[in-house]
């Protein structure tokens, strides 16, 4: 069918692109568009909609809504598909995410909250009955991530997570390379992170009048408003909540998600991989910001090389270094 061209044109244009189900392309389809939302319209947001758009009206896709906490950046959504998409409709703009699932006219949507609110939002989703792409990381936890498995299979939906890299022909080509052998036996991996650092005053302020801020802290709550906490109003620049624990667990997860992805892709244990875990990072003072620093790992594959992860070396004897271990393997 000529519209499953759209999977490999929205991977040309550089980003993962949406995994649609089969009942929308054959003759069960419900109807000759695909229509999306976009819930989260920051910077990841806007270039998820930039790249759906870019090939959309070849393949008869559709952004007919966009939600946001933020109203000035669902407002913004609202013009940047407007000047993007064929024919110049306006999608209709939303503050709470639960008003675009109910409506049943809406096949899939693209989720890209802050990691804190990854399963909620999904959940919903997909218990709403709609297909989604999902921003990495799936979920802030191992079991939030396992609830949100179990639901899409049970309803039958489809949910691709944004590990992109995977689209990339480099990626890929590389991966193949070790699969065969033909580099010979891989003995240890090494994934190298970027480091997070900077510092933010805790300091509360005003939330401004076009944040519902209550429903961007879901599913957490009593945490004081700084506009480093939740992102910058005067633009799309990098928000603070991924150096915040409650929010997000750092660069392991930043990052981390997709290197230690394509690693263990590399090694065709992508799917189903047990090990331990060996880890200690640094967690310096550093205001508002409270995730790590600094991070050496090790995953011990039950079948399979060493790992290693590191961000720069760790300096020996660090008072707010912190160790952990865990013995217990992880199956899913």
């Amino acid at each position: 069918m000529p519209r499953r061209k759209f999977l490999q044109s929205v991977l040309v244009a550089g980003t993962a692109s949406l995994v649609l189900p089969a009942r929308l392309f054959g003759s069960e389809a419900p109807n000759s568009t695909i229509r999306v939302a976009q819930i989260g319209c920051g910077r990841h947001g806007r270039s998820n909609m930039t790249n759906i758009l870019a090939v959309a009206d070849r393949f008869n896709v559709r952004v007919v809504a966009v939600c946001d906490v933020d109203r000035r950046r669902a407002r913004n959504a609202v013009e940047h598909v407007v000047e993007r998409q064929e024919g110049g409709d306006a999608p209709e703009a939303y503050q709470d995410f639960r008003e675009v699932l109910e409506r049943p006219d809406i096949d899939a949507v693209v989720i890209a909250t802050p990691d804190h609110s990854h399963a909620l939002v999904a959940l919903a989703a997909v218990r709403a009955g709609k297909d989604v792409y999902l921003e990495k990381p799936l979920t802030y936890g191992i079991q939030e991530g396992r609830a949100l498995v179990e639901a899409t299979r049970e309803h039958e939906r489809v949910l691709q997570v944004g590990t992109q890299q995977r689209s990339s022909t480099r990626f890929r080509r590389v991966c193949e390379l070790v699969r065969s052998g033909r580099i010979g036996t891989i003995e240890r991996i090494s994934v190298q992170l970027r480091l997070h650092s900077g510092t933010a005053d805790p300091t509360p302020m005003e939330v401004p009048d076009n944040l519902d801020y209550p429903g961007w802290l879901e599913p957490t709550h009593g945490h004081p408003y700084t506009e480093e906490r939740v992102h910058p109003q005067d633009g799309y620049s990098s928000a603070g909540w991924k150096r915040i624990s409650a929010h997000s667990r750092g660069q392991i997860t930043n990052w981390g998600t997709h290197m230690v992805d394509i690693a263990l892709w590399g090694l065709g244990l992508d799917e189903r991989a047990a090990f331990t875990v060996n880890a200690e990072a640094e967690f310096p003072d550093r205001g508002l910001f409270d995730t790590h620093t600094e991070l050496a790992a090790e995953l011990v594959l039950e079948k399979g090389p060493v790992m290693s992860i590191n961000t720069d070396s760790l300096k020996s004897g660090s008072p707010n270094r912190t160790s952990c271990r865990s013995d217990a393997p992880l199956n899913d």
